[in-house]
């Protein structure tokens, strides 16, 4: 459970925890929870982490070591920047 309650840390990054509950439409209490090793999120919330994040559950759960790719959510970063930037002109 060490690994998951790290790498659950590690994708909640400078965010704080109710932002990231909020994120995934559950209460603040259950994410500090999942953290703090206290309880496991069941199969659905686990798959919507996963998904959220753009992460493995392999790699959540501490079953493989290689890093999440991130660069869904660099191409989604640069997407809302273009957007952005369109609307102004």
């Amino acid at each position: 459970m060490k690994y998951f309650c790290d790498r659950l840390k590690s994708l909640r990054g400078e965010k704080s925890q109710a932002e990231i509950a909020r994120l995934l439409g559950v209460k603040q209490q259950n994410w500090a929870r999942w953290e703090n090793g206290v309880v496991f999120p069941g199969a659905e919330t686990l798959h919507h982490i996963c998904a959220t994040f753009h992460v493995s559950a392999d790699w959540l759960l501490g079953l493989s070591v290689s890093p999440p790719d991130r660069s869904r959510d660099k191409v989604a970063d640069l997407k809302k920047a273009i957007i952005t930037l369109l609307k102004e002109y």
